[in-house]
């Protein structure tokens, strides 16, 4: 069974020097994706940007 709305983003985004390597490919829902945006993975967590609910 697949999960709806899962995507696959990049941990340090392209944009900052990330690469499609596979250890900078993490799973996300659309709406994490968008919140996340350009930030780091630190940056968005630290931020308070994740929510698990």
């Amino acid at each position: 069974m697949a999960r709806v709305g899962m995507l696959t983003i990049h941990a340090l985004p392209v944009t900052l020097g990330g690469t499609d390597d596979i250890a900078n490919l993490v799973p996300a829902c659309a709406s994490c994706n968008g919140k996340k945006g350009v930030k780091t993975m630190v940056q968005f967590i630290g931020n308070g940007g994740y929510n698990a609910s």
